[in-house]
């Protein structure tokens, strides 16, 4: 019975973390994706800017 307490244990713990690396991951996505589109529209703005100055 003890092996089977330790293994449900284990799953719980295991489930755990997973659930705090999912919710950790999310995060991560969301920041680099604001990242991501912050500096596309720099990108853009820096390339529009040159295009303007020689026409």
């Amino acid at each position: 019975m003890l092996i089977f307490t330790a293994a449900g244990f284990v799953v719980l713990g295991f489930s755990v973390v997973l659930m705090m690396v999912e919710s950790l991951v999310s995060q991560v996505l969301s920041a680099v994706k604001a990242l991501q589109n912050n500096s596309l529209t720099e990108g853009v703005a820096r390339a529009q800017q040159p295009s303007s100055v020689k026409g």
